[in-house]
């Protein structure tokens, strides 16, 4: 971990740009903070509080990628939590089909009062859907 964050560091100084890798757990947050610029929660480990605490206690700034299984006024709970940790400087983004995006992410940033900045991002290969689902199929690519 800690190589792949020094070499990680490396980059983002020649190239004169920030750079951010997940964290699973505490130790992981702590060694990141190091080099890292912007550490990042993975969906499945957003709401948890360890994890959060570790990562706000760096100073870094924290991308929280937002749980499918959170509801998007849930995202609060999180921003309070990294706040009354001491870390403000955090964001949401979301893996969240366009469909959801779209009601997702404005109300976290609603709910939140301090979403910094919305992001989505997708794997074109794997996902085609379409607005509007067709059942048990994603209507976008006929299966």
């Amino acid at each position: 971990m800690r190589e792949g964050c020094d070499i990680l560091s490396d980059i983002g100084h020649q190239l004169k740009i920030p750079v951010t890798t997940d964290v699973h757990s505490t130790a992981e947050a702590e060694i990141a903070g190091e080099k890292i610029d912007m550490l990042q929660i993975p969906a499945f480990l957003c709401r948890q509080t360890d994890l959060l605490r570790a990562a706000a206690q760096t100073g870094r700034a924290i991308n929280v990628k937002k749980g499918q299984f959170l509801a998007p006024w849930d995202v609060r709970n999180i921003a309070e939590k990294l706040i009354a940790f001491g870390n403000s400087q955090f964001c949401f983004t979301s893996a969240a089909p366009p469909s959801d995006i779209t009601t997702s992410l404005p109300t976290c940033a609603h709910s939140t009062g301090c979403v910094t900045q919305v992001t989505a991002y997708f794997r074109c290969d794997t996902f085609r859907a379409t607005a509007g689902g067709a059942g048990d199929s994603t209507s976008g690519d006929g299966n």
